[in-house]
């Protein structure tokens, strides 16, 4: 567990990704354009989806060379789960017009699509029940598809309907479900907010940032393009965009503390 009160180093370091100007499908230890990355804990990997396929870093000090587990060129963002035969990448692809879903089992050449397609996906989760959870970014709507029943639900924003309202998302770029499955919490981008939808509420409520108030100040920003909510503590972590910085949020605050920052 990471104490919210936890110091962080000025300075980061490089784990993947180290040559410069890496080319898609050259070498395994370069990146072109990483668009998402998930660490896997229990195999203590790190995914990242890049322009060139998806690559598999083990975490384990003795190389830097990647597995490529995904070769596919469209890749948007990544949740990597477990099964019985080993970690389980379930991938967003977004191709012209269109999103789909897609499931790569361990050691697969090619992905198997799953639930229904999407117009462009930019966040994506799975619950304990094997719920897949995505943000449509330009429909302003977050929607999970049940694969008992094999149909799907909005559990945030409303179709096609952009606003700032409590009832409303607009452009959604990253969501995280917490670890019950009771509470989606989103990166609402173009509101320069994060939102907390519960199950079956009509309406999210405003945990970090304002729809009326944008800015680089502790509680204001404009971009925030992903989050990380730690169960354990309710902590919340944002990247910001546009200011290049990782903001820490603790739970029932109303400014959150840059971490990271100078990318």
């Amino acid at each position: 567990m990471i104490s919210p009160c936890a110091k962080w180093n000025t300075s980061g370091i490089t784990l993947v990704g180290e040559r410069e100007g890496g080319i898609s499908g050259g070498l395994d230890d370069s990146l072109f354009y990483p668009n998402s990355i998930f660490f896997h804990k229990n195999s203590n990997t790190l995914y990242v989806a890049d322009v060139g396929g998806t690559l598999a870093f083990p975490l384990n000090g003795s190389t830097t060379a990647g597995i490529n587990v995904a070769n596919y060129s469209g890749i948007a963002v990544i949740y990597v789960d477990d099964d019985e035969d080993g970690p389980i990448l379930y991938a967003a692809v977004n191709d012209i017009h269109v999103c789909r879903i897609e499931k790569w089992k361990y050691g697969a050449s090619n992905g198997i699509q799953v639930g229904y397609e999407l117009r462009y996906c930019t966040g994506i989760w799975v619950d304990q029940e094997k719920n897949i959870y995505v943000s449509d970014f330009f429909r302003h709507r977050v929607i999970k598809w049940s694969v008992e029943t094999n149909t799907t639900t909005i559990v945030a924003g409303r179709t096609d309907e952009r606003g700032s309202t409590a009832k409303h998302l607009a452009y959604p770029s990253d969501i995280h479900v917490d670890r019950t499955g009771n509470a989606v919490y989103v990166a609402d981008r173009g509101n320069s907010r994060i939102q907390r939808w519960t199950k079956g509420a009509q309406e999210g409520v405003t945990v970090a940032g304002s729809s009326t108030n944008i800015g680089n100040n502790d509680n204001t920003w404009i971009t925030p393009n992903a989050i990380w909510f730690d169960d354990e503590t309710s902590v919340i972590y944002i990247a910001d965009g546009t200011y290049s910085r990782i903001q820490r949020w603790i739970s029932n605050t109303s400014i959150g503390h840059t971490i990271a920052s100078g990318f």
